[in-house]
C-alpha cells in the first residue's frame, strides 16, 4: 500500500493538486480529465479506507465536464 503523503507527492507531479489545513485536513481538486487518475490512485492509496472511499465516489460523482471535482480526506 502507498502512503497517503507518496500519494500526495505524485497528485502534485501532475494529476491533481491539493492544500494541507492545520487540522491535517486534505483538500484534494481534479480536474475532469485527471480525474480517472485520481480515482485510481485514491483506489491503489488506501483501498480499506472509508474516507478514501467516500472520496472516491464523491469526486465520481461531482466529475461533470467543466467542474472540478474537490474532496477532503484525514490522513
Amino acid at each position: 500500500m502507498l502512503e497517503l503523503d507518496l500519494l500526495f507527492e505524485n497528485l502534485r507531479a501532475g494529476w491533481g493538486d491539493f492544500s494541507v489545513e492545520e487540522q491535517g485536513h486534505v483538500t484534494l481538486l481534479a480536474t475532469c480529465e485527471d480525474a480517472d487518475l485520481l480515482h485510481w490512485w485514491l483506489g491503489m492509496a488506501q483501498p480499506q479506507r472509508a474516507d478514501l472511499q467516500v472520496a472516491v465516489a464523491w469526486l465520481r460523482a461531482k466529475n461533470r465536464p467543466g467542474l472540478e471535482a474537490e474532496a477532503v480526506l484525514v490522513p
